[in-house]
């Protein structure tokens, strides 16, 4: 599966809930979750403050160093909103 970008106009909480329970649900299915720690970080880059929280929690979900290190950046983030 590939994940290219997010919706732009993916805000409101049950998208985001929605898409948040689909993304795990993809990422825990795979024989290696770990796997798309690099596009789910290379999408926070892009993502709205509400899209970051998101894909922050999947990546929770998905766990493993570098998912770990991607969620202690963002919280370290002086530009967090």
């Amino acid at each position: 599966m590939r994940f290219r970008k997010l919706p732009r106009n993916l805000r409101a909480s049950q998208d985001l809930e929605a898409a948040e329970r689909a993304l795990s649900a993809v990422c825990m299915k795979a024989d290696n979750p770990q796997s798309y720690t690099g596009k789910l970080t290379s999408l926070l880059v892009q993502a709205r403050p509400e899209q970051k929280s998101t894909l922050l929690r999947v990546l929770g979900v998905i766990g493993g160093t570098n998912a770990l290190n991607a969620v202690r950046s963002a919280a370290n983030d002086p530009n967090a909103q």
